[in-house]
């Protein structure tokens, strides 16, 4: 992740893998992760609903 100040480094070690994009939004909404690298039209009315957020930029 890199910011106007600084810029630090994550590693993630996932505990479980999923491979459909609706299916990692179903487990994000249950509160099982961070789902990473979907589309951000395929969780848009979630987000405007507030079963999601965006944590990270683009």
């Amino acid at each position: 992740m890199q910011g106007p100040l600084q810029s630090i480094t994550i590693t993630v070690e996932p505990q479980i893998r999923i491979n459909s994009d609706e299916a990692m939004i179903s487990a994000a909404v249950e509160g099982l992760g961070i789902a990473l690298r979907i589309p951000l039209w395929a969780a848009e009315s979630l987000t405007k609903s507030g079963s999601l957020i965006q944590i990270l930029g683009e």
